[in-house]
């Protein structure tokens, strides 16, 4: 199902807010998990959360519009600058 595009200032920061949360939350957990488990494990988890949280950030920006929407078109065409995981999704 579509969403509607976010239009209003006020919406495109609560929406970018929220996925910056749960990017953040995320990331901090596999952290702290990634002291817990082996070296392989967790560099699997730790790949898998980077196409996770690279789905979130695309959902969240592909429903945006202006600035927002133009960020997440310039880190598209920046193969180097993020994980190869990141840049398949």
């Amino acid at each position: 199902m579509a969403r509607d595009l976010t239009s209003s200032a006020l919406g495109r920061m609560l929406r970018i807010g929220g996925v910056a949360t749960r990017v953040g939350t995320s990331l901090a957990a596999e952290q702290a998990l990634g002291y817990l488990l082996s070296s392989p494990v967790a560099r699997l988890r730790k790949s898998r959360n980077h196409v996770v949280n690279a789905m979130r950030v695309t959902e969240a920006l592909g429903e945006l519009k202006g600035a927002a929407m133009k960020v997440g078109q310039m880190l598209s065409v920046h193969e180097g600058f993020l994980p190869p995981e990141v840049c398949e999704v």
